[in-house]
């Protein structure tokens, strides 16, 4: 592509402005995440089945034992997930700034 444009032009990486080294930015995101991924495999695997675990339990608590209308409650989760998107780079910020230790006691 001409002019430094990425490959999906309606995307671009954080701080990439359009023309300007956008391929160098995706090149460096991508490095970025594959050096998280690596850092521990494992503790991924645990986060996401711990979530989705806990989300399904919910959701047949919620349903059987809550007597909750299924759509009702999966709105609920609807809503508690983003409040997850939302929050959770607040709480890296904090962690960040203040240790993680503090923002979970906080928590």
């Amino acid at each position: 592509m001409s002019g430094g444009a990425s490959a999906r032009p309606g995307i671009r990486p954080y701080g990439c402005t359009r023309g300007t080294g956008s391929r160098a930015a995706w090149r460096g995101a991508a490095q970025a995440w594959a050096g998280i991924w690596r850092s521990d495999p494992s503790q991924w695997s645990r986060a996401y089945a711990t979530f989705y675990i806990s989300t399904v339990f919910a959701l047949d608590y919620g349903t059987r034992i809550g007597h909750i209308p299924r759509n009702v409650f999966l709105q609920l989760l609807c809503l508690a997930i983003l409040a997850m998107v939302v929050t959770t780079p607040i709480a890296a910020a904090l962690a960040d700034r203040f240790g993680s230790r503090l923002v979970l006691l906080v928590a």
